[in-house]
C-alpha cells in the first residue's frame, strides 16, 4: 500500500525443485541437474524442439539422451504447480483486485516463462528484468530489492548508509585502479561490520 509492505508470505518451493525433479527422473546429480534446466531445457513445451537432444556422460562409459521436449515438460509442470501456488497465495493474502503481478527470480531467464506466467496469472501478470548497473541475472532480484528496500528505510530515517567511507570514496574517484583492490571480502566484512555497530 503505497510503496509500504502489508501483507508477505513465503512459498518453500523453486527453482531447487527442478532441479531435484531432473535429477530424480533421470538419475544425475544436483549439479548436472541445474545445468541441464539452465542451459538446455525451457520453460514451456510450445518453444521445445521434439529433435533436440543431448548426450549426458554418466559412469562407467555410459551415455544418457535427453530430449529437449521431454525434459521441457519436467520443467513446465513444476513451474505450472509454482505459479498456482503462488496465484493461491495472493487470493489468501488479499480479496482486493489484483492490478498487477510481477514475477522475477532466476528461473523467468528461461525461455518462454512469460508465455506460462500469463497463461497461469493472466494478462496483467509480467516477468520483470532487473536493469541495476552491475546485475547480470535475475538470479540476483531478491537480493537487490532487500538492499533496495533497506536503502529505502534508512532514507525514511534520514540515514545515509553506504557500505564505504568518504575517504575510500575520495581513493576510488582518484585512482581507478584501487577499484580492483576490493576484493569480496573487503566488501562482506564491510557489511557485517556495519549491521554489527547499527
Amino acid at each position: 500500500n503505497k510503496g509500504i509492505i502489508i501483507k508477505d508470505s513465503i512459498i518453500n518451493l523453486g527453482s531447487k525443485n527442478i532441479d531435484k525433479d531432473i535429477s530424480y527422473i533421470y538419475g544425475v546429480d544436483l549439479n548436472s541437474a541445474k545445468e541441464l534446466k539452465e542451459k538446455f531445457a525451457l520453460s514451456s513445451r510450445r518453444y521445445a524442439d521434439i529433435n533436440e537432444v543431448l548426450d549426458v556422460p554418466l559412469s562407467d562409459n555410459e551415455k544418457l539422451t535427453i530430449n529437449q521436449y521431454e525434459i521441457t515438460e519436467i520443467v513446465e509442470a513444476r513451474i505450472v504447480e509454482l505459479l498456482k501456488l503462488a496465484k493461491k497465495e495472493i487470493n489468501n493474502l488479499t480479496k482486493r483486485k489484483i492490478s498487477y503481478i510481477i514475477v522475477t527470480g532466476g528461473i523467468t531467464e528461461l525461455m518462454g516463462f512469460s508465455y506460462v506466467v500469463e497463461n497461469i496469472l493472466g494478462i496483467n501478470a509480467s516477468t520483470f528484468n532487473d536493469t541495476t548497473i552491475g546485475i547480470r541475472s535475475n538470479k540476483y532480484s531478491s537480493a537487490i530489492g532487500v538492499i533496495k528496500y533497506f536503502h529505502d528505510k534508512m532514507n525514511l530515517r534520514d540515514k545515509n548508509i553506504s557500505l564505504f567511507d568518504e575517504d575510500m570514496v575520495e581513493q576510488m574517484l582518484k585512482n581507478k585502479k584501487s577499484m580492483l583492490e576490493l576484493t569480496d571480502d573487503t566488501i562482506i566484512s564491510k557489511i557485517f561490520g556495519y549491521f554489527a555497530n547499527n
